[in-house]
């Protein structure tokens, strides 16, 4: 009698727990910008505004769809954030700003969103919005190389062949043949001549 009432208790946790689990997946948390409120949202709010951004950005109504991008990056959507950066470094809809896109891909960067990855890769190697400082660029396209980022891999190679290390650099520029990236193969057979 005592192992029934066990079983049924169990049973009882068990889907309380399901419950419980059924009812936060769908639950994102964002950060304001002071860093101290915590503001429970669902992530159908988020994807929803930023389809909207995407939408009006489309129809190159670049200043209404920033005003949507903005919310969904302060929301903490990878994607909205590494837009914002776009918009910031390319000056759509925003004054151009390359170190606030820099900031804006290091959020997004640090949720492994591959594109703000390979952006960070380019402002490092660049100097764009910061210091022009190679073992970061390298860094951040490794992490977007491994993503099967083309780009990425590409600029990653051109890096490596930069420091003649020539392993790595065919190494990534085969990765990012394989990934389709236009200009690899050309790359592969200058290597091979030399």
């Amino acid at each position: 009698m005592i192992k029934k009432y066990q079983r049924l208790l169990l049973l009882l946790l068990l889907l309380l727990l399901l419950l419980l689990l059924l009812l936060l997946i769908p639950q994102a948390y964002a950060i304001e910008s002071d860093g101290v409120k915590v503001t429970k949202v669902t992530k159908d709010k988020v994807i929803k505004v930023y389809n909207q951004s995407y939408y009006l950005s489309q129809l190159g109504r670049y200043e209404e769809a920033l005003n949507y991008t903005k919310q969904a990056a302060n929301l903490g959507f990878a994607p909205a954030q590494h837009n914002l950066g776009l918009s910031y470094l390319h000056g759509l809809g925003v004054q151009k700003d390359e170190k606030y896109a820099l900031e804006w891909f290091k959020k997004s960067a640090k949720q492994n969103l591959k594109d703000a990855q390979a952006e960070l890769g380019m402002a490092y190697y660049l100097g764009r919005g910061t210091e022009k400082n190679l073992s970061q660029a390298q860094y951040y396209w490794q992490l977007a190389a491994q993503q099967n980022d083309e780009y990425a891999q590409f600029n990653l190679a051109s890096l490596y062949l930069e420091k003649n290390n020539k392993p790595q650099a065919q190494y990534w520029f085969e990765q990012a043949q394989q990934n389709g990236h236009p200009n690899a193969q050309l790359a592969i057979k200058q290597l091979n001549k030399q």
